[in-house]
């Protein structure tokens, strides 16, 4: 898929089928985030890989009372993780930039799963 496609194409999915996502699509999706630019490229940022049922059971209860069941119906769940030490600290002045450079990869991770043929979803760090 074309990128402007894809950025056309993109959509928040809420209902998954059951599809196994092989593992050299998800090495692409990862790879476009680690390849997203970030202030002074310190790249401040984890990504945690979630596929063990039990394991989505549990992050799903810890979003607003298990109210984003969604999150654990997907075969994979990628959780980024910001750095506020790793990050560059002075942004204008002002604020540290890690949950910018943390957007910048998943919004590249979303859009490579959408070139992938993969739906996304989003739940923000605050919800």
């Amino acid at each position: 898929m074309e990128l402007h496609e894809a950025i056309q194409e993109r959509r928040s999915i809420r209902r998954f089928i059951d599809k196994t996502i092989p593992e050299e699509i998800l090495t692409r999706i990862l790879n476009a985030g680690r390849l997203a630019p970030s202030a002074v490229n310190l790249q401040p940022w984890r990504f945690v890989v979630i596929r063990e049922p039990v394991t989505k059971i549990e992050l799903v209860e810890c979003t607003r009372g298990g109210k984003h069941t969604h999150l654990g119906m997907g075969d994979v769940i990628i959780v980024a993780c910001g750095n506020e030490k790793e990050c560059y600290q002075r942004q204008g002045n002002y604020m540290k930039t890690f949950a910018i450079d943390v957007t910048i990869a998943l919004a590249h991770m979303m859009l490579a799963a959408t070139a992938e043929g993969l739906g996304t979803c989003w739940i923000g760090a605050f919800d």
